[in-house]
Order: C-alpha cells, then sequence, then structure tokens
C-alpha cells in the first residue's frame, strides 16, 4: 500500500477501511462527496501528525482481521448461542487466548448444555463495532461478558449508570498478585473484572539524547528538555487516551502542552523499533510505547528500555460480567481469569496478570501509575477524551 494512493481510489478498492478512518477520527468519509476522500493516505497522516508508515502498518492489520474468513473468530461469530461473549483482545496475543478460551467453551457447551456465541476480535479494530450493537437502555442487547482494554465506550456515562445499578459483578478474586499491592484496581461498585494491564513504558535511543539525562520518571520526560525528540504511541488509541488522561489528571492542561511540545512524531512501536536498527535515519530519542514492543528491541547496545520510576501507566484489560448470568456462566469466567489465561496473557504478551498464581515478567522497578476508579467514575470519561484529544491535536496544529 503506498503513501501517495488517494483515499477515494483506496475505498474502491477496500471498502471495509472506511470504518478504520472513521474510528481515527475522520467522520463523514464514507460520504461520496467528503472531500477527504480527495486526498491521500501521506495527507491524512500528516493531518493526524502521525507516521505515515505506521498509519500504513495500522490499516493492513486492520483489513487482514476483517477480510480473513478463515479467522478463528470468523467461525465462531456463525454460532447461534444463548450465551454471548464480544469485546476485544490484545492483538499481541489474540489467537493464543481465543485457543484457550474456545477450548474452555467447548467444555462447557458438552458439559452445561449451552451454546456460546463469541465474538472477540483484536483491539486495532477499535470498539465502533460494538457501539452498533451494545445499547446499554437495552440490556438485552448486552452480552453476558464483555471485554475492553481502555476507557472508551465502557466507562461512557450510559454503562456508568448500569455499573451504579449493580447490573454487572466483579468475578475476580482477592487477593491480587502482589505486583498490584500498592494500586487499587477494584472499582468502587465491585463491576469490572480487571484481569490484566497494558503498560506503557520507555525506549531511551543513547546516541539520540546528545548529553541529556535519561528520562527515569513521567515528570522527568514531561518536563525534560526533550522537545520534538518523543514518539508518542498515538495510533494506539486505548494505551494515548490513557496516557493523556493520566498527565492531565497529574499535571493538568500545562501537562497536555508540555506533552505535545516534546513530541517527535506518532510512530506505530513496530516502526519505531525498526527504525533504531536503520543507519541514519530519523530516530526518536524516546519512545513511549506498550511493554510487549520491549522485548522487540534485541540487543541494540545504543537503546535502554526504561521503567518509569513513578510507574508505567496503564490501560486496564476488563471484562463486565452481568449479574443475572455471572452463576450460569462462572465456568467462562473462571477460565477468563485463570492461570492459564494469565500466563499467556503474561508471559507472551508482556501483559501483567493480576491472577496471583502467574509469575508476571518485569523490570525494576516494575510499578504502575494508576489514575484510580474514581477519578474516573467522578469524571465524564468521553467528554474528557474528546476533550483532551482536541487539545492535542489543537496545540499539533491538527485540522480536520
Amino acid at each position: 500500500m503506498k503513501p501517495d494512493i488517494k483515499i477515494k481510489d483506496l475505498l474502491q478498492k477496500k471498502p471495509k477501511a472506511v470504518n478504520f478512518f472513521k474510528s481515527i477520527g475522520f467522520k463523514n468519509i464514507e460520504k461520496e462527496n467528503s472531500p477527504l476522500r480527495l486526498l491521500t493516505l501521506n495527507s491524512l497522516a500528516n493531518m493526524k501528525k502521525i507516521n505515515v508508515d505506521t498509519l500504513i502498518s495500522q490499516l493492513e492489520e486492520y483489513l487482514e482481521i476483517e477480510e480473513n474468513k478463515a479467522d478463528i473468530t470468523l467461525l465462531e461469530q456463525n454460532k447461534k448461542g444463548d450465551i454471548t461473549i464480544a469485546g476485544v483482545l490484545p492483538c499481541p496475543v489474540r489467537i493464543p487466548l481465543l485457543e484457550k478460551i474456545n477450548e474452555k467453551i467447548e467444555e462447557f457447551e458438552l458439559s452445561k448444555n449451552h451454546q456460546v456465541n463469541i465474538n472477540l476480535e483484536s483491539a486495532s479494530k477499535g470498539l465502533e463495532w460494538m457501539k452498533e450493537i451494545i445499547d446499554f437502555d437495552n440490556p438485552d442487547t448486552i452480552p453476558d461478558i464483555s471485554i475492553s482494554a481502555g476507557f472508551e465506550f465502557f466507562l461512557y456515562e450510559k454503562s456508568k449508570k448500569l455499573i451504579k445499578k449493580g447490573f454487572f459483578e466483579d468475578v475476580v478474586p482477592t487477593p491480587l498478585n502482589s505486583d498490584f499491592e500498592d494500586i487499587n484496581l477494584k472499582d468502587p461498585y465491585n463491576a469490572l473484572s480487571v484481569f490484566s494491564v497494558v503498560p506503557a513504558i520507555f525506549m531511551v535511543n543513547l546516541e539520540e539524547l546528545n548529553g541529556r539525562e535519561i528520562p527515569k520518571s513521567w515528570k522527568d520526560l514531561i518536563f525534560g528538555d526533550y522537545e520534538n525528540l518523543v514518539s508518542i504511541p498515538v495510533g494506539d488509541f486505548d494505551l494515548f487516551n490513557s496516557i493523556l488522561i493520566h498527565i492531565y489528571a497529574d499535571y493538568g492542561e500545562e501537562g497536555i502542552e508540555r506533552l505535545q511540545k516534546i513530541m517527535f512524531t506518532g510512530l506505530h512501536p513496530t516502526v519505531a523499533v525498526k527504525t533504531q536498527q536503520m543507519k541514519n535515519s530519523q530516530k526518536p530519542a524516546v519512545t513511549v510505547m506498550p511493554y510487549f514492543f520491549s522485548r522487540m528491541v534485541g540487543n541494540l547496545q545504543t537503546v535502554k528500555i526504561i521503567w518509569p520510576e513513578d510507574g508505567a501507566i496503564i490501560s486496564p484489560i476488563f471484562a463486565l460480567v452481568r449479574k443475572d448470568k455471572k452463576d450460569k456462566i462462572k465456568p467462562l469466567t473462571d477460565a477468563l481469569i485463570s492461570k492459564e489465561v494469565g500466563e499467556i496473557l503474561s508471559h507472551r504478551g508482556l501483559f501483567p496478570s493480576l491472577n496471583p498464581e502467574v509469575k508476571n515478567t518485569l523490570i525494576e522497578p516494575g510499578n504502575f501509575k494508576w489514575v484510580g476508579w474514581n477519578y474516573l467514575f467522578e469524571n465524564n470519561v468521553e467528554e474528557l477524551i474528546i476533550r483532551l484529544n482536541k487539545r492535542f491535536e489543537s496545540l499539533a496544529g491538527v485540522v480536520k
């Protein structure tokens, strides 16, 4: 896929790409007369202030998910069941997680005489498709188990009303994994079943620092001398939104302004790691990225992985389990929060598990920065995400 392809030509060849563009903020692009259709992929990337290779990588990943009709999830979608599981899973471990979950589903169906309808997409697909099938004003549309990462949709005001009414129930028992003893991931309504997290860490290119200090914390990074030197994962919406919310909660508008000032570009972590391995390429001095991508660095002597001293900002991976179905589906929720699933998340994806039997692979200091459920329930998350993104984009000169 070439950067100079016009959007109208791309959509003619790949009509399913329209939902990808809508999910990243290009409204009305589905309309034939939209001026956005006259632009190129490169132009859209510039509008979003992200690297065009990152945009292409994300688009190709999205289309692969959409078009692979042999995909294990699409096979499962053809089933009509009396129990429904829907949501998203982290991209790097989605397939092994699906295999394990489907294994447990088969056992459940044989022993309990139930049929399970499962639809678990890659997190890169976003949640737009779930917004089309779930109406929080109509409980009949709500899956028995909904799985998500981040704060979008499931923490908006309509879903919060159901959470506060006790419609969902937390199925993750205590004690939790000791790696999480310094933060509280139990919400005040006993509704959200957090079973893993996506941590954000720093990849530092020692040569590109040009004598600057290595940032040891988020405070160092935000307020240090790193203007135009930091790659920020603007394309990873769940994690980017979490970063925005955490920085705003700690440092207010000044923090968002500083975050934009230090931004070099928005590279997909895969692209960011590849640039570190290339000679004579433009490289960010610091890349903020999910912990998972740190394993791609290998033995590069010029690169150092830093776990922030004030904690890796996290985006929670959680389930919303219907309280009226929790006893009926207990074997399924037990599987979701099991040691086996926890080890897939933690060992294969570097997404730390809350299961106390899982040995998470963390680097020092291995602590987490968490804004807290109280903050998220006291604020309108949907409005906050929209406002912070608009503020960040306005500072970056993004025009829509």
